[in-house]
């Protein structure tokens, strides 16, 4: 078994009715026991509306299975409902403060676009920006794994979960210290086994809020209330 198969059989033991599932051109929530978020890729405003309608009789297992779904709408909601069961056994705590210090003088790969981005250009020796929609000064994910192999720090968009390359990414990053960040992340000790050392997931603490937010179309989520961080560290 890869990554995402010990992740979903982790959350196997859930069968659970889906209370609400909201797909957004940029966040997919599903709410189930408790509520998890995933980025929402290959949105096509067409779909949303049909795949929620398609799914929202499915119960968690079925949701489950969705992450393996070549169509990548279909693996966010997978990925969001992966969280939505994870979520719940950890508790919010303060966003870290070693992340960023840790930076200091060193070469740090980032997979993803963060908001925090120029502050770490400010404290690192370099910083290279690996993304699938190039800016200025960004590299194309096809030179990710000489990167990754050069990097100190590697920070790695959990999003890249809901189309399988993260297994990929952590495998490259293996000499650096490794963090594996953002809502979709799953908070759980099973991508320590796959080579991170620090999670930065989220955590849903008053869905309706964040209901709110998602489904208003709100493209950042660092700002929305309702949201608390969830920091998790290999032993």
């Amino acid at each position: 078994m890869g990554l995402l198969e010990d992740l979903i059989d982790s959350a196997r033991g859930h069968d659970e009715k889906v209370r609400d599932i909201i797909i957004s051109p940029y966040w997919t929530m599903v709410s189930t026991g408790a509520c998890g978020i995933a980025s929402t890729l290959g949105y096509q405003p067409e779909c949303g509306a049909a795949l929620k309608e398609k799914i929202l009789e499915y119960r968690t297992p079925a949701l489950l299975d969705l992450a393996h779904s070549a169509d990548l709408a279909e693996a966010s909601v997978g990925i969001a409902t992966l969280n939505s069961i994870m979520s719940r056994y950890v508790e919010p705590g303060r966003k870290s403060r070693r992340m960023l210090p840790r930076a200091r003088g060193k070469k740090v790969a980032v997979v993803g676009k963060f908001p925090f981005i120029d502050r770490l250009k400010e404290l690192s020796d370099q910083v290279w920006t690996i993304s699938s929609a190039l800016g200025e000064g960004e590299f194309p994910e096809d030179e990710a794994k000489n990167i990754l192999h050069v990097a100190d720090i590697s920070i790695i968009a959990g999003a890249t979960l809901v189309n399988r390359s993260l297994e990929r990414y952590l495998r490259w990053a293996e000499p650096s210290y490794t963090i594996v960040f953002g809502p979709s992340t799953p908070p759980s000790p099973v991508l320590f086994r796959y080579g991170a050392d620090q999670i930065g997931g989220i955590k849903v603490v008053n869905s309706e809020r964040v209901a709110n937010c998602i489904a208003s179309g709100t493209e950042s989520l660092s700002e929305c209330p309702g949201i608390a961080p969830i920091i998790l560290e290999k032993a």
